[in-house]
């Protein structure tokens, strides 16, 4: 007799339902649809390999993939969708609606809101004749427009909006959550130098607002809807206070107040070069500061200085070196800077040694010598003060026409774009 001894392969290799496979996982558990609306459902995770049933017949049905359920509505009802795999044995169940469409449709079910903030709820469905209804009137103000619910929130609360079709008689509901408006700044810090002012935007709020300052001596305040414009007036700390009247919410900005910085033209200046002619002077402007300054020039005999608003005017009288001083007297910041005289090169000779012309009249002189090395159309011709005498240089030839304005003296200038003079003339006009 023989004996057979049978043995598998299927021990080294476990077959489908051996193999560990992940968990069924379908998010979704309850699905709505109407009649002959289909709806995708995904399968996050599973094995592939699904079976789905729906017990009651003729309410809805589904058709699976690897990676789907597709669920179809037939007719109005409820059943329920399970949705099986057919590896791991386990199961996911859905409740499944289908409802028909409601005749008053609205796209909102809810509304949140804040004060003063409008929001529009279309009606998708309905007639064309609607009237509405609030639980609490003092929640806002509305109105209709075509198929839309216009609502502008006025108060902080919770309540609904009752929405009818009049000539239906559908009625609808929405609840509504109406919530402060945010009172904010782009700032809330601030530093103003006196004078000067700054504005600082009110970025949300009810546009309703009370702007003061604890010391009011610091600043003037104006508020222009959603603007506070601060002008400092004094030099000091304090905090602004900005109320909104609606909401009543209160920020608070710090300030700070302020000398004016002080700058001029010099700031950055070693040396300033002065020509020394007739009716030559230097500017020197003052950009900011506080208003009262002191000039002292070290030696008068070269060069003096006066004041005239915002400048400061220097009349060189020789050549020579002196030491200017501007001082912000209010700061106490001050600046310096050597002013060097010197007579202008006179590297152009003119066919004249001095122009005497007639009021009213003109003389034509020519350039017989250039030593500057520059070329004569790139150096500018003109008089120190041209309502005494003007000057005009032809564009191609060495010939300027001198024309006397009125009886005085002035000197004509020749310069380069950096200000550096090559020659002078004396002009006379009698």
């Amino acid at each position: 007799m023989a004996l057979f001894a049978l043995t598998s392969c299927d021990k080294d290799q476990p077959n489908e339902e051996q193999k560990e496979v992940p968990n069924l996982v379908v998010e979704l558990s309850e699905a709505t649809l109407q009649p002959n609306q289909s709806l995708e459902i995904p399968i996050k995770s599973g094995s592939g390999n699904y079976l789905v049933s729906i017990p009651q017949i003729g309410i809805a049905t589904a058709s699976v993939t690897k990676e789907s359920v597709t669920l179809t509505g037939i007719k109005i009802g409820e059943t329920l969708l399970t949705i099986t795999d057919k590896v791991s044995r386990q199961s996911k169940e859905i409740k499944v609606s289908i409802e028909a469409e409601p005749v008053l449709k609205l796209s909102h079910r809810e509304l949140k809101t804040s004060v003063g903030a409008t929001s529009i709820v279309t009606i998708l469905n309905g007639s064309s004749k609607y009237e509405a209804e609030l639980s609490d009137p003092a929640l806002g103000t509305y109105y209709f427009q075509e198929q839309n619910f216009v609502f502008t929130a006025k108060k902080v609360a919770t309540g609904t909006i009752t929405i009818k079709d009049t000539e239906l008689g559908f009625t609808k509901s929405i609840n509504v959550e109406i919530t402060p408006i945010p009172l904010l700044l782009n700032t809330y810090e601030v530093t103003i130098p006196t004078g000067d002012s700054k504005n600082i935007s009110i970025t949300s709020g009810s546009g309703d607002y009370t702007v003061t300052c604890d010391k009011p001596e610091l600043v003037k305040i104006v508020v222009n809807r959603n603007t506070i414009i601060l002008t400092a007036t004094a030099v000091g700390e304090g905090t602004i206070t900005v109320k909104d009247n609606i909401t009543e919410q209160v920020k608070e900005i710090k300030l700070t107040t302020t000398l004016q910085p002080f700058v001029t033209t010099i700031d950055d200046t070693d040396e300033l070069t002065v020509y020394f002619y007739e009716g030559s002077e230097k500017n020197i402007e003052i950009y900011t500061g506080n208003g009262n300054y002191e000039i002292v020039v070290e030696d008068e005999e070269v060069i003096t200085a006066t004041l005239v608003n915002k400048t400061v005017k220097l009349i060189p009288h020789k050549e020579g070196e002196s030491l200017l001083t501007i001082k912000d007297i209010i700061s106490g910041n001050e600046v310096s800077t050597k002013v060097v005289v010197k007579a202008p090169q006179q590297l152009i000779v003119f066919s004249q040694q001095k122009v005497i012309v007639n009021a009213g009249s003109s003389v034509t002189i020519r350039i017989i010598e250039n030593n500057s090395g520059r070329n004569n159309w790139s150096l500018y011709f003109n008089t120190v003060n041209a309502s005494i005498a003007m000057a005009n240089k032809s564009w191609w030839g060495d010939d300027i026409t001198i024309y006397g304005q009125m009886v005085g003296q002035t000197t004509l200038l020749v310069k380069d774009d950096y200000g550096n003079v090559y020659g002078s003339l004396a002009i006379e006009v009698i």
